[in-house]
């Protein structure tokens, strides 16, 4: 008898759970219902299903649109033996989800508005939406091709920074370092493009006071504008480091301009 209803119990916990989870739109975040929910017995099955049934839906509130969270699996995590009456869950804390794809959320029990306890679940599932991704290897310090990238509906579980969501994102960058095809494209895998390549015989501009001098200079790193790179003074082989400018120039400064010096 106790197996059976085991059973029974499980079921209806597994078959809200994947009532919840099933044709999951994207949506932008909302606050959580907080409606009422029956219990008639004295039987903690019936608050069982409805913390599963309501962790469900309040963890697919924890992603923005235009993502969304699609649940793998719903699991109760124990509570107050609760009585007959009118039960109220009113939710207390959300956590997650995590890299796993975790959320933990802990509810507040209320019998004919009178707290009684806790309640808690967790709930494992995926995070996905619009993401850039590599439809063909990226080569590091060269500037992606237009059919090289596309936007697909992705997983984003694991990402520790929001994805890149169209290509017009990007601007003026290329990849820090060499990108696989397939992967997630995000803002920290890619850096300025130099205007300056190590080696190149470049115009310098030194700026003693008030005084401009210009000379040739080699950079001895690549270089985007506003970076400080290494150079050599080629008049007098001395090494220095001096500012990149838009134009593919290098600016030094020295003494004292404005309170700075560079």
């Amino acid at each position: 008898m106790h197996r059976r209803r085991f059973i029974a119990v499980r079921l209806a916990v597994a078959a809200a759970c994947l009532a919840v989870g099933a044709g999951v739109a994207p949506g932008p975040v909302r606050a959580a219902a907080r409606g009422w929910v029956e219990v008639s017995t004295v039987v903690e099955d019936r608050l069982e299903t409805a913390v599963v049934a309501r962790a469900s839906d309040d963890a697919k509130a924890q992603i923005a649109a235009p993502d969304r969270f699609e649940i793998v699996d719903c699991r109760y995590g124990g509570g107050t033996p609760v009585h007959e009456g009118r039960v109220r869950l009113e939710p207390l804390d959300a956590d997650g989800p995590n890299h796993a794809g975790y959320v933990r959320l802990r509810y507040r029990v209320l019998v004919d508005d009178r707290p009684v306890g806790e309640a808690r679940a967790t709930v494992r599932g995926v995070v996905r939406g619009p993401a850039l991704v590599a439809t063909q290897v990226l080569r590091r310090g060269e500037a992606p091709a237009a059919d090289g990238l596309e936007v697909v509906d992705a997983e984003l579980t694991r990402l520790a920074e929001p994805p890149l969501r169209a290509a017009s994102e990007l601007g003026d960058v290329v990849p820090a370092r060499t990108i696989g095809a397939g992967r997630v494209l995000t803002a920290r895998l890619f850096e300025p493009r130099p205007v300056v390549l190590r080696g190149d015989t470049v115009e310098m501009a030194v700026v003693t006071g008030g005084l401009m001098v210009k000379t040739k200079g080699r950079a001895l790193r690549d270089g985007a504008p506003g970076e400080t790179v290494p150079a050599e003074n080629l008049r007098t082989g001395a090494k220095l480091q001096a500012e990149v400018q838009p134009d593919g120039t290098l600016l030094l400064v020295r003494g004292p301009v404005g309170g700075r010096r560079r």
